[in-house]
């Protein structure tokens, strides 16, 4: 309260004693005066308490005021918002003062922040009824509600449903076409959907609006890579992606399959080194790292690779047979026999399997059992 209000409100006391004081004495020639005063007093405590009787409503109940975010919060909550899909935001002092206010007292950044962290949780269908209730709060922040609507897309889209997903991202770059994030999940979507040419538009915007856009960069490279005539624009999308987000392990990934089918070998093992580094529980990495390590006849290393993933996915059929491989070449046929049986083990028609197993049978002259792997070979070919 101001220092006027308080001025007016003494005021507005000092006449209200003065008109009862009037009243008391009961003189029928001041009752006018007394009956002015005492109105003119009420008005001026309307005057004085005007924000507290905005919050009146018409029925006479007071309303809830919810939190108002401040320039800080906004542009915290717009950086969470901007965040990998697996960096945590559940120790973030903004989130946990969303998770705690009450909920009639929410603002759409609080329901953002819910909605964000149930999407990075994996629990889409409480982050869409966050989301909604964000919606429903009608932020005036276009930012903010094209948020909302972004996130909408994107846990919708984590349940299969793309047709709504596709209209929220339209939705959120309606409402703000100058937020870059709905122009790249929109991007994926067509690129499932097929429509390539509208897809590279989409994730080309999206760069243009963020060039910093790792992401964007990442999922262009990937879709540029499906035509053989466009790789060294792949490339180069991964590299832009690499170089604004060294710890992005995705184009590291890509871009050490774009080598290795370019049988640049050397520069492939190097983005699967890194990305290794980055994600030592990936089992896809290790794969690929063998792969080209056996290429390039680094037996032990490739040997070491395939065990780890052995080791991450112990039911991976291509692991036991790509380890078979690189033990036969250093003379370990034992090992060699064990890792191809195991591979037939998981999976009954691998056939390269079978066939590398008939050769090492072979090799050790045992004939008679090269044989019937043979015939059980022929029988589901």
């Amino acid at each position: 309260m101001t220092f006027i209000q308080y001025i007016l409100l003494a005021f507005s006391g000092c006449l209200f004693v003065f008109s009862a004081f009037l009243i008391h004495k009961n003189n029928k020639g001041q009752r006018a005066y007394a009956t002015l005063c005492l109105v003119f007093s009420v008005a001026l405590v309307i005057v004085a308490s005007l924000k507290l009787i905005k919050e009146i409503t018409i029925e006479g109940f007071l309303t809830v005021k919810t939190h108002v975010p401040t320039l800080a919060e906004l542009a915290k909550s717009d950086k969470v918002e901007q965040s990998r899909e697996e960096v945590s935001i559940s120790e973030e002092p903004i989130f946990l003062a969303a998770q705690e206010r009450p909920e009639e007292k929410r603002s759409a950044v609080d329901f953002l922040l819910l909605a964000t962290n149930s999407w990075k949780t994996k629990e889409p269908t409480i982050g869409i009824s966050f989301a909604n209730q964000g919606l429903a709060a009608n932020s005036t922040n276009i930012r903010v509600k094209a948020s909302l609507q972004n996130r909408l897309g994107a846990l919708y889209e984590d349940i299969g449903a793309e047709t709504q997903a596709f209209q929220y991202y339209k939705k959120a770059i309606c409402t703000d076409p100058g937020f870059f994030l709905p122009y790249n999940n929109l991007g994926n979507v067509l690129k499932n959907r097929g429509k390539l040419v509208e897809a590279e538009q989409a994730y080309r915007d999206a760069i243009e609006l963020e060039p910093k856009h790792s992401f964007a960069h990442n999922n262009l490279g990937t879709l540029l890579f499906l035509d053989p005539e466009r790789l060294v624009e792949a490339e180069q999308a991964y590299r832009t992606a690499i170089a604004h987000y060294p710890k992005y392990v995705d184009p590291l990934y890509n871009l050490g399959n774009l080598l290795l089918d370019q049988k640049r070998f050397s520069e492939a093992e190097q983005a699967y080194r890194k990305a290794t580094e980055l994600d030592s529980k990936d089992a896809a990495l290790y794969l690929n790292l063998g792969t080209v390590l056996a290429v390039q006849r680094k037996l032990a290393d490739a040997e070491q690779a395939y065990r780890k993933v052995i080791e991450l996915d112990i039911k991976d059929a291509s692991a036991h047979n790509n380890l078979g491989n690189v033990l036969v070449e250093q003379d370990k046929l034992a090992d060699a026999e064990m890792a191809y049986r195991r591979a037939i083990e998981l999976d009954s028609e691998f056939v390269n399997a079978y066939r590398n197993l008939v050769d090492l049978l072979k090799i050790q002259g045992r004939l008679a059992e090269a044989q019937i792997l043979d015939e059980e070979l022929n029988s589901f070919q």
